[in-house]
């Protein structure tokens, strides 16, 4: 088998490394003696003043683009935020599903020993980080039995 790419090796070695320069940065943007609460919201933060005015699409370079261009979908949100977060050593997963009946990607947090849903979208629409139980999320489908419930101690 031989595959082909549209960009070169060599820039896509660069576009990796501009995305490690952003995760390096947001790593330093985390008080590491801020309580994971406010680390969720600090990197909510660095990830939104990014690039204020996002433009959703679909992208075939999803976090470069929304990185660096500020061109993403809810897929690259929720995959960009939970291995952001993951870095800073919290606890985030990407759940997949539906809102209103449409294919939806949101995050779900560990903070504190207890379970929340982030819907990174949603947030940006309200002006701040948003935490949701499961009886929260209504209109939202995704399948229970794959993650914790949300609201109790772990």
């Amino acid at each position: 088998m031989k595959f082909t790419y549209q960009t070169s090796r060599e820039t896509l070695r660069s576009m990796q490394e501009q995305v490690r320069r952003v995760f390096a940065s947001a790593a330093l943007y985390v008080n590491q003696n801020a309580t994971d609460a406010q680390k969720f919201a600090q990197l909510y933060t660095f990830l939104t003043e990014r690039s204020p005015e996002y433009k959703i699409e679909t992208s075939i370079t999803p976090s470069y683009s929304l990185l660096n261009h500020g061109v993403g979908d809810g897929k690259a949100f929720a995959t960009v935020y939970a291995a952001m977060c993951r870095s800073a050593g919290l606890d985030c997963w990407v759940v997949s599903g539906t809102k209103s009946g449409e294919p939806w990607y949101w995050n779900l947090i560990c903070q504190d020993g207890a379970y929340y849903h982030v819907d990174l979208q949603s947030s940006r629409e309200a002006g701040n980080l948003l935490q949701h139980t499961d009886e929260e999320m209504t209109g939202y489908v995704w399948d229970y039995s794959a993650f914790p419930v949300t609201g109790a101690a772990a």
